[in-house]
């Protein structure tokens, strides 16, 4: 089949599949690639889905009439990984916006971001979204295009999960606090640590974020992550990791020496010598570990939005 006709059918294929899906209103969670995706109080309805890649994208829509009110992009794994897979830069607080790295190696993380964003189509967009997009228009919704986005990324060597909840910005009756949304983000991380194992039982919907006056979202930068858990050298936890270790072990040298020559005071250089030598020798090979080893990778998503304060996924 000739390539010109391949995408407009693949958008046409998922959008009649988020339209049978869709029949039945979602609460509590939702299943993508067997992993449970919490969702806010209410109603939601399906109205994107990319499962093609090696990635599975859903968009699910929440109304308020014919408004939209609400609505999540999530991206999964479709196959577990062994290596792990990586955060988002959105993780470090580009442009103002409030960001915050819980942990992070180079195998497993977790962090949240919250930020306005603006959807749009163009290059990168996920097609899940211009799947909901067009669903909205065949339903004749009404969709905002500014939003306040409240996002998170949780990684380990098996899988990744990452959920952006958009609420409607100033353009309904209720407004999200940018601040109640930054307490929310970690109700949400937790409630996908508990979906990723498979613990969210039917009723476990989330809360929807306190609803308040709109402010802009104060600045806050990113959170520093430990050197341990980001993956850089750390001079003391090496260092006391050579002394707890060298003492067990020139005990160790000091039996084993004694039990060959027999002699206290050559058992005692013996040791004396090997603890000086291999505490140098286990040292530097710390040291050359962590200078070696990396922190966490990036992984990009593509998405819906593109960048007020924190971006909706968009290809870095």
């Amino acid at each position: 089949m000739p390539h010109r006709f391949f995408a407009p059918l693949l958008a046409l294929f998922l959008l009649l599949s988020a339209r049978a899906d869709a029949a039945e209103p979602l609460s509590g969670h939702a299943i993508l690639a067997g992993k449970q995706i919490p969702l806010p109080a209410g109603e939601w309805v399906l109205a994107g889905r990319d499962g093609s890649g090696q990635f599975q994208t859903a968009v699910l829509i929440q109304l308020d009439g014919q408004q939209v009110r609400a609505f999540l992009i999530a991206t999964t794994n479709a196959q577990p990984g062994t290596a792990g897979w990586g955060l988002t830069h959105d993780c470090s607080g580009r442009d103002g916006a409030f960001a915050t790295i819980d942990y992070a190696s180079s195998i497993d993380g977790a962090c949240r971001f919250v930020g306005r964003v603006t959807t749009s189509i163009g290059t990168g967009t996920a097609t899940a979204w211009i799947a909901a997009t067009e669903m909205a228009r065949q339903q004749g919704w009404t969709m905002p295009d500014r939003w306040l986005m409240a996002g998170v990324r949780l990684t380990d060597r098996r899988d990744v999960v990452d959920v952006r909840y958009h609420f409607a910005d100033g353009n309904l009756r209720s407004t999200i606090a940018p601040q109640s949304a930054v307490a929310w983000s970690a109700q949400a991380l937790s409630a996908v640590q508990h979906g990723l194992r498979g613990q969210l039982a039917a009723a476990d919907a989330l809360p929807m974020p306190q609803s308040g006056t709109a402010t802009p979202v104060s600045p806050s930068p990113a959170q520093p992550v430990s050197t341990a858990a980001a993956g850089e050298v750390s001079w003391g936890t090496s260092l006391m990791k050579t002394l707890s270790w060298r003492a067990v072990g020139t005990v160790g040298d000091l039996a084993v020496a004694y039990l060959f020559t027999g002699d206290p005071v050559l058992s005692g250089g013996l040791a004396a010598t090997g603890a000086v030598v291999n505490s140098v020798l286990y040292f530097g090979h710390e040291l050359a570990w962590g200078y070696s080893s990396e922190g966490p990778p990036m992984l990009e998503f593509p998405g819906a939005s593109s960048s007020n304060g924190a971006s909706s996924a968009a290809p870095g």
